[in-house]
């Protein structure tokens, strides 16, 4: 499990709806660190689905149950989901933990009646 740790990757497999095609997307980050890993992803509204904000995680010396020793950290990415461009370089999150969902929401929007 420790070399899980230092597997993160800048792929994005994009799957058609009958899983019959798949196409292998390289996000072209300006620096690959392979402790970050992809945690969550979401497409960011009005984009048509080819923008999406990512946080990558971290998780280091978090194997072999002393907790004392786990490094947790969160950064955030915007990229082009169909050319790999990427459109926000990554930037850490303040807070040292580690972050596993992003949803968008309008707060303009009416509750339905």
């Amino acid at each position: 499990e420790n070399l899980d740790e230092k597997k993160g990757s800048n792929k994005l497999a994009l799957v058609t709806e009958n899983w019959d095609d798949v196409t292998v997307v390289d996000i072209k980050m300006s620096k690959l660190d392979p402790l970050h890993g992809f945690s969550t992803i979401s497409f960011i509204p009005g984009t048509g689905d080819q923008h999406a904000l990512a946080i990558r995680s971290v998780e280091e010396d978090c194997v072999g149950g002393d907790e004392s020793q786990c490094k947790q950290r969160s950064y955030f990415i915007v990229f082009d989901v169909l050319t790999g461009d990427v459109l926000m370089d990554e930037i850490k999150y303040d807070e040292d933990i580690k972050l596993e969902g992003v949803e968008f929401v309008d707060i303009y929007t009416p509750e339905p009646q």
